[in-house]
């Protein structure tokens, strides 16, 4: 909570910083998709409930401007406080856990695209 100040000092230019970054991928004709990454729901919460709501109000906005999916899976995996090293990084048993929600939507993904093996 103390950090949260930075996060709202920081947070315009690095929201302008994501959209710079969509913008050129299109440019480049790739497809960008943004997926929030993990963090351990059962610290983290509820001191930070207030900027994740923003950052993922953010990236909505971004996903639906552009055309582009957003993904906010990670409070849906299932992970447990053991499954971290810290707040943010995965233990190999959290990296089970997400790396199989995340294929799946990867391979979608490229599928979608026609860019996958079908």
């Amino acid at each position: 909570a103390r950090r949260y100040p930075v996060f709202k000092q920081r947070y315009s230019y690095n929201h302008h910083q994501l959209e710079l970054l969509i913008a050129e991928c299109q440019r480049l004709d790739l497809h960008p998709v943004l997926v929030n990454l993990t963090f351990n729901n059962a610290i983290v919460r509820p001191a930070l409930d207030a900027p994740r709501a923003r950052y993922a109000k953010g990236c909505r906005a971004l996903a639906a401007k552009y055309h582009i999916r957003y993904y906010d899976f990670a409070g849906k995996v299932g992970f447990v406080s053991r499954d971290f090293v810290d707040l943010w990084h995965c233990a190999p048993s959290g990296r089970v856990k997400y790396q199989a929600r995340l294929s799946g939507i990867i391979h979608t993904v490229l599928d979608d695209y026609g860019l996958g093996s079908g």
